[in-house]
């Protein structure tokens, strides 16, 4: 697979608090409300989600942002197609979202995105 750097890639730090925890966390040049606002609003997310500079488009964004609620993406090129969908657990805008979700391997885990700054 190959790795690209992006705009601000030098703050971009991956950490395993523990072995059972991973902690990634990157720092943006802009205020909170809109760092939130570019990853829970679609039409924002649709411009940045996946490897669209390797063809990817996507094609499903629907983010309800109600506990409980699932919200639902999908990405695709000409050979993959790759889709997310999880119901949130936790939202405190523009502070955080969390939600759980089943992986592919059957497991569940439990993701959490806090905003700070």
């Amino acid at each position: 697979m190959t790795v690209r750097t992006a705009n601000n890639s030098g703050t971009f730090k991956l950490t395993t608090p523990s072995d059972r925890e991973v902690r990634m966390t990157r720092l943006f040049d802009a205020p909170r409300h809109l760092v939130f606002e570019a990853m829970t609003k679609p039409e924002h997310v649709r411009r940045w989600w996946g490897a669209l500079d390797e063809g990817y488009a996507v094609t499903v964004c629907n983010i309800d942002l109600r506990p409980g609620v699932s919200s639902r993406a999908r990405k695709a090129s000409a050979s993959d197609s790759r889709a997310a969908a999880a119901p949130l657990s936790t939202v405190r805008s523009p502070r955080r979202r969390s939600w759980s979700r089943v992986t592919g391997s059957g497991r569940p885990s439990r993701w959490t995105k806090r905003w700070t700054g």
